[in-house]
């Protein structure tokens, strides 16, 4: 008859293989992010680059996030040549 100390024992014990797998897959991760140097794509090919804003309303949001800051540092004329861009 297995007394509920003993019991208690193997339970922890069979806990033990998750733990180190868990510790292993956690230091598999943390090794692969400090290693991890995303190397920018080769444009020496390229001989022209498109930008697209696609949040905040295109270029002019992007760079002039308020209304009033668009209007205090832009011109009309300015305004519209930044807003080009979106097309």
């Amino acid at each position: 008859m297995v007394s509920n100390a003993q019991g208690h024992q193997k339970s922890i014990f069979r806990r033990i293989p998750n733990l180190i797998y868990a510790c292993l897959l956690l230091a598999v991760a943390v090794l692969y992010f400090l290693t991890y140097d995303p190397k920018p794509p080769d444009l020496t090919a390229c001989t022209r680059v498109e930008v697209r804003y696609r949040y905040g309303g295109g270029a002019l949001n992007y760079f002039f996030p308020s209304d009033l800051m668009q209007k205090e540092v832009l011109n009309e004329q300015e305004r519209k040549y930044v807003g080009s861009y979106d097309t």
